[in-house]
């Protein structure tokens, strides 16, 4: 353990900043030797100084808890915002918190929303879980049940148990979502097995009404009830509190759907289609679905118009896909809402309708349609009948990524290999998105600008400005790409290059640098202190 110790001090003396963060950590933690907050603090901030996001946090941290330093929560802010500037979720976080109790600022809610926000949209789940908490009780924000039944979703289906008790009880009171008494059992189950206090009495007490609530919807279903034959048919085909019975099920599916009961009847057109408790059949299937589409049921009204698109064991028929996708839409169906804006995008069976397109793929994209994000961003990006957006468009892909969608990630995987998919004009997207400050893109540009080609001619001006854009954004540009591209223009052209990139930098963000100025005047006081420290440096 001490070579490996003296390994990373020797880097660390060299300048490695990521051997500079790992001193400080074990300084901090006293891992392999013994715990020394202020030599912790030396070797964050030489890290910290190189723009270590690590080290900025954890100097945050040890100033906001007054670790081996005054508590200082003025310099707390500005080293977390050094290191939420590199989307680091644990600083966002943090800053959140700072605003929320108002510690060393004044309070300000709708700041630590925002902030809380943009961790929570990476994942982070303390952030998600008091997203959660806010809007369920109206704390500082308008009470919004919806928006926190999305957070408290999203964070216990990472496991936390508070979020999985406030999903239950949303679940149980309809708060947000709609009122199931089986989905609240499940998320209390949850956060009960991770030993959640009050967990387990609720679960007991649901248990018992649950047991009451389907003796009642069973006696009113043999006497005829269609709606309830329909609820006893669902709690048969898939309650884990009942037992599953898909023979039961199709029976009073049937008994339902013979009575006209829509929902039932849509519910059968899946059994059949899929051979789910019955022999496959897929005449039957759309029999059912059809039924129930002419009833109004949204499902089937969709379920008809993609086979009729895709010619799905029928003959393709755009002209009857559109008819049915257009009566989904209008009941608000988030797939048919898509399937209909890519149509109007591509003038299927309809006059090509950019605006009518984007109206459709947004409300797809409300309700969560992945796939429509994607080709919003598309639009936006190319200025395809839109005007021409690449920060936005950019945003809209990236959305859609976050949330798993795969064309986004394959777009965005390719995109800086050059592996360009199902996508016109690729170069001007990769141009798009370095115009919004995406480091990757800016050096792939250079990378084009330097080696020439048709969308992009050689200019070393052009592949000289783009890597010193992408460096400034954080992007690892070797001085050897600089130095070489240097080679190839006179000092005059080198310099109204530079001064043009730097131009470009300091109007980007004058408040953030204002932050780090701030801090670099911090690092500047802790230099004379390092300086009396350095005869002792053998020791660290």
């Amino acid at each position: 353990m001490k070579s490996k110790v003296q390994e990373i001090l020797r880097k660390a003396e060299q300048g490695d900043v990521e051997a500079q963060y790992m001193l400080g950590t074990k300084f901090a933690e006293g891992d392999g030797i013994a715990q020394d907050y202020e030599r912790s603090i030396y070797w964050f901030n030489l890290a910290a100084k190189q723009g270590d996001a690590l080290a900025q946090f954890n100097l945050g941290v040890m100033y906001y808890e007054g670790e081996g330093v005054e508590q200082d929560f003025s310099k707390a802010l500005s080293y977390h915002k050094l290191a939420a500037k590199q989307c680091l979720a644990d600083a966002q976080y943090a800053i959140g918190i700072i605003y929320d109790e108002g510690n060393g600022v004044k309070q300000d809610i709708a700041e630590a929303v925002k902030w809380y926000k943009l961790a929570a949209e990476q994942g982070f789940i303390d952030a998600q879980v008091a997203l959660g908490h806010m809007y369920m009780y109206g704390e500082g924000v308008v009470k919004d049940c919806t928006e926190a039944a999305h957070w408290n979703t999203l964070a216990a289906e990472q496991g936390d148990a508070e979020a999985q008790y406030m999903l239950g009880l949303q679940y149980q009171g309809g708060n947000g979502v709609e009122y199931d008494c089986a989905e609240a059992i499940k998320w209390y189950s949850l956060a009960e097995e991770q030993g959640y206090k009050g967990a387990k009495e609720i679960i007991a007490e649901l248990h018992n009404i649950f047991e009451v609530s389907i003796a009642d919807c069973k006696k009113r279903a043999e006497q005829g009830d269609a709606e309830e034959q329909y609820n006893l048919a669902l709690t048969y085909y898939g309650d884990d509190y009942t037992g599953q019975d898909i023979s039961k099920a199709v029976y009073w599916f049937e008994k339902a759907a013979k009575q006209g009961f829509g929902m039932a009847q849509s519910f059968l057109g899946i059994m059949y289609i899929s051979g789910i408790g019955v022999e496959e059949d897929f005449e039957s299937g759309l029999k059912w679905h059809t039924k129930a589409a002419e009833q109004g049921i949204a499902e089937s009204q969709y379920f008809i118009g993609s086979i009729y698109e895709d010619g799905d064991n029928v003959t393709q028929d755009y002209e009857t896909a559109l008819k049915w996708y257009g009566k989904a839409a209008d009941q608000g169906h988030a797939e048919a809402q898509y399937a209909l804006g890519s149509m109007y995008v591509q003038g299927i069976a309809v006059t090509k309708d950019i605006h009518k397109a984007c109206g459709l793929l947004t409300l797809s994209a409300d309700q969560g349609n992945h796939d429509a994000l994607f080709m919003l961003g598309s639009l936006y990006l190319g200025g395809n009948g839109v005007q021409r957006n690449p920060e936005k468009g950019l945003d809209l892909i990236r959305k859609a990524e976050e949330n798993g969608n795969a064309k986004a990630q394959l777009f965005l995987g390719s995109l800086y290999t050059g592996t360009f998919v199902e996508m016109e004009n690729p170069e001007m997207f990769i141009l798009c998105m370095a115009e919004t400050g995406d480091c990757d893109a800016q050096f792939a540009v250079g990378c084009r600008y330097f080696m020439g080609s048709e969308f992009f001619p050689q200019s070393y001006e052009e592949a000289l400005y783009w890597f010193l854009g992408a460096m400034q954004n954080g992007k690892n540009v070797y001085q050897e790409v600089i130095e070489m591209t240097e080679s190839m223009l006179s000092d005059e052209q080198i310099d109204t290059v530079r001064a043009n990139a730097l131009n470009y930098a300091e109007n980007d963000d004058e408040n953030d640098e204002d932050e780090v100025d701030d801090t670099n005047d911090d690092y500047d006081e802790d230099e004379d202190e390092d300086e009396d420290e350095d005869e002792d440096e053998d020791d660290y």
